[in-house]
């Protein structure tokens, strides 16, 4: 099972919250798994914020960080081409979508994903419009 995460719902394997607890069963299901190439960038900067808010200590930062470029040695990081970024636009277009919401469908559209995965309600109302099997992390 070709499974695509979108960071709100990968970095829920790093951060407990509500939905975590989900994505251990999807992970096991996988036959391959993607993410953006966006999406290292995005974890960083949410790490970054719990870490100012003092949410996460230094070390337990690091730790979580370390974690995440250990784990993406198995993990393909899709990037962004020039047909992600045409179906960017016209799913923009077309839909009231975040650009990066929209960056991240058409990633997984691209990479012809079996399940898109995501934590974003209306992120999830757009990529089930522009055709993709999702999968709500609640």
């Amino acid at each position: 099972m070709k499974t695509y995460f979108d960071t709100s719902a990968f970095i829920k394997r790093y951060i407990l919250e509500q939905g975590s607890e989900q994505i251990p069963l999807i992970l096991t299901k996988a036959s391959a798994l993607a993410l953006s190439a966006l999406s290292l960038p995005e974890m960083i900067s949410a790490l970054t914020r719990l870490k100012h808010e003092e949410k996460l200590t230094v070390h337990l930062y690091q730790t979580i960080k370390n974690k995440i470029y250990d784990d993406l040695i198995d993990i393909i990081l899709y990037p962004i081409t020039p047909a992600v970024l045409t179906l960017a636009t016209e799913i923009i277009e077309h839909n009231k979508v975040k650009t990066l919401d929209a960056i991240h469908i058409a990633s997984a559209s691209v990479w012809m994903c079996d399940y898109f995965v995501s934590a974003d309600k209306s992120q999830i109302a757009t990529a089930e419009q522009v055709g993709l099997k999702i999968i709500y992390i609640s």
